[in-house]
């Protein structure tokens, strides 16, 4: 489902998952076809961010379930897709994907306040195992 969102604003982006009983091994963000963030709990640090220009990751706000993009800009608009793999022995994997649009207006009201005062914005994806 497409989102709109307004420049400087922190962006939410979860991944909803249910991996039936399996262990997480990873958990991919691309924008495009460019991996961005990646998580993989039996690694330390859990996290890995892959630079890419004008993302902006909130690490300490980003975990195996969303990543956090602070002021996000009209060049972020674009297709992001979330994988989601499951630990040995199967590596189940499967991937969601949505669209974002960072787009300019006074008029924009798909926000939230946080305490900082900034806007945030919340792009929800989904993957059920079959």
């Amino acid at each position: 489902m497409p989102i709109a969102v307004t420049p400087g604003q922190i962006v939410t982006m979860k991944c909803l998952y249910d991996l039936e009983g399996e262990s997480l091994y990873m958990v991919k963000w691309y924008k495009g076809r460019q991996e961005f963030y990646r998580y993989v709990p039996k690694e330390l640090p859990n996290t890995r961010i892959f630079p890419l220009p004008g993302v902006n990751v909130d690490v300490s706000l980003s975990g195996p379930n969303e990543v956090v993009l602070r002021d996000v800009q009209k060049n972020l608009t674009g297709k992001y897709r979330c994988e989601v793999s499951a630990d040995a022995p199967s590596f189940h994997t499967q991937v969601v994907s949505s669209h974002m649009h960072v787009v300019f207006s006074t008029s924009f009201r798909n926000y939230k306040s946080n305490k900082r005062g900034a806007c945030d914005a919340n792009i929800y994806l989904a993957i059920q195992k079959s």
